[in-house]
């Protein structure tokens, strides 16, 4: 689990998921060698040049590891339809002819393929809540939605209805609002699972009521 969530952060960073990609690299000469120098990419998830037999075509990553205690290891990822997936084995054994930290990774992509779809949770736009507004002029409540997207990973039959919403407010929320203010947070769960959350943001502009106010 560790490891999934170091290789999750980890591939937020553009230049990590596109070293982690690369098959195949030749570093140029330099001034300490006048040769170019080629290097593979063992992770045969997306390498054909020494094993074609181990490729997958969604693999997008990640690193493979090896200790005689740890035996074959493998961080690895893959992109099927907007959906990313991280699988993580460890302690798998070297047997001839066999390497199945690769095997066992292409099946559990697939299986997570074929079981699981990214689905919209919730999109900027999208009014969501309501929230109370004090000391304003002309209104006493604004309408939020959402400041970003958020997708959720579903089983693949799963109805989207079943999504559960819970709603966090600020406090004491006062005027004057202006469109975009963060006013509280919408968190969503689906059969108990965190499916992520995201800022509720006002789409409507309050002004302050002095008189009120004084």
């Amino acid at each position: 689990r560790d490891m999934a969530i170091l290789a999750r952060y980890a591939m937020q960073n553009d230049k990590f998921r596109e070293v982690v990609s690369t098959a195949r690299y030749t570093i140029p000469p330099t001034n300490k060698n006048s040769d170019s120098r080629t290097i593979t990419n063992t992770n045969y998830l997306i390498s054909t040049y020494q094993n074609a037999s181990y490729f997958y075509a969604n693999a997008t990553g990640i690193k493979t590891g090896f200790t005689t205690q740890a035996g074959n290891c493998l961080v690895s990822s893959a992109s099927k339809s907007s959906t990313n997936l991280i699988a993580v084995t460890l302690n798998a054994k070297p047997q001839s002819g066999a390497i199945y930290s690769f095997i066992d990774s292409k099946a559990l992509f697939e299986y997570g393929f074929d079981n699981y779809k990214t689905r919209s949770i919730a999109r900027p736009g999208e009014i969501i809540a309501e929230a109370k507004v004090k000391e304003g002029w002309g209104a006493d409540a604004v309408t939020l939605e959402a400041k970003n997207e958020l997708d959720g990973l579903l089983p693949a039959d799963a109805d989207v209805a079943n999504v559960t919403k819970t709603i966090t407010l600020n406090e004491n929320i006062l005027a004057p609002i202006a469109v975009g203010d963060v006013l509280g947070r919408a968190t969503y769960s689906y059969d108990g699972y965190e499916l992520g959350s995201v800022e509720l943001v006002s789409t409507v502009e309050v002004k302050r009521d002095f008189f009120v106010f004084i």
